[in-house]
């Protein structure tokens, strides 16, 4: 773990930003703001990002794709377990009201979607609604695990991004 001491730093840094400004959006009740949540995805990319070339900097200048891509998604499971666990203590333990906004908000989006969807199958996921626990743990745990499958995709392209070949290894196989 030691080789990869600057990815988890990089990690924990963007959980820290991402959970300061989750706060700072919560105090100011803006929990909704697209635009913030845009921006922290950002800076998200913008840190594995950094994981990747310094961990090609580490490396004498030249990475393979394949070398590039353990940081650079590292860095994304730190900050996502982290994050995940805050959202969680967040809404199981801080602010157990904020389960029933996510629920309003849930049946806003089914409501503007029921013309697609179809009746029957708003109806249905209505119904769901009323019944499920948003502060359950285990629908955090599938949150980080869907967000892994993400980050994993956008990590193997910041990963094509950060690779530099050597140019010696290049020629030397002819």
């Amino acid at each position: 773990m030691k080789s990869y001491q600057s990815a988890i730093k990089l990690g924990i840094i963007w959980a820290g930003i991402s959970i300061v400004t989750t706060l700072l959006l919560y105090l100011l009740g803006m929990m909704e703001n697209v635009m913030a949540a845009i921006l922290i995805f950002c800076f998200g990319i913008y840190m594995m990002y950094r994981a990747g070339t310094e961990k090609r900097d580490e490396l004498g200048g030249y990475i393979s794709w394949k070398l590039a891509l353990t940081p650079i998604w590292l860095c994304a499971v730190v900050s996502s377990f982290f994050t995940s666990f805050f959202n969680w203590i967040l809404v199981k333990f801080i602010d157990p009201g904020l389960q029933e906004k996510q629920r309003e908000q849930a049946i806003k989006m089914i409501e503007s979607m029921r013309s697609w969807m179809g009746d029957a199958a708003a109806e249905e996921q209505l119904a769901q609604l009323e019944i499920q626990n948003f502060a359950a743990f285990s629908n955090y745990i599938m949150m980080f695990l869907w967000s892994m499958i993400i980050f994993f995709i956008i990590a193997c392209i910041v990963a094509a991004v950060v690779k530099k070949n050597d140019p010696k290894e290049l020629f030397s196989k002819y």
